[in-house]
């Protein structure tokens, strides 16, 4: 590779003579010598196009590479989401409703009424799940109480009850 001292531009070696171009010196070329270079310059510029070929279609693979990591990466996140939203939903879904919670209350004697609690007595403040149980706060009365709770086989059952 080499300046020409005429116009600044880079060559090859092959196309220069004495440190000037073929377009700045002609006179210093022979005949043969300029049809050489001409050959070579077509053949280079061919070159060139052929490698610029080549970037664009490996651009446009990677680019395609990258899409399709970018729609798998879509699906496994969309796959997360819609797992941890089937678990809140089963989750929910697996509690006992408010009238079966409320029965099993009421057959323990708390309150004035040592013998049953009345259903329509007992309010369900809130619940929590603990230990792979599904604990209950009430509020009977004036007492607030706890009443962990398992499902057996279907059907829901009260592992005790605990007021303050």
């Amino acid at each position: 590779m080499g300046m020409c001292k005429d116009c600044g531009e880079v060559y090859s070696a092959l196309i220069m003579k004495d440190g000037y171009c073929s377009g700045c010196k002609p006179e210093i070329f022979t005949e043969r010598e300029l049809k050489n270079i001409k050959e070579q310059g077509i053949k280079e510029e061919t070159t060139k196009e052929v490698k610029k070929e080549e970037t664009t279609k490996e651009v446009k693979k990677d680019f395609k590479e990258e899409a399709k990591k970018g729609k798998y990466n879509f699906y496994i996140g969309l796959a997360v989401v819609l797992g941890i939203a089937t678990y809140f939903v089963s989750s929910a879904l697996s509690l006992p409703k408010d009238e079966v919670v409320k029965n099993i209350a009421s057959q323990y004697g708390v309150g004035s009424y040592s013998s049953r609690t009345k259903a329509s007595k007992i309010d369900i403040i809130d619940h929590y799940k603990k230990e792979g149980k599904v604990v209950y706060i009430l509020g009977i009365e004036k007492l607030i109480c706890e009443m962990p709770m398992l499902e057996v086989k279907g059907k829901w059952t009260s592992l005790g009850m605990d007021c303050k």
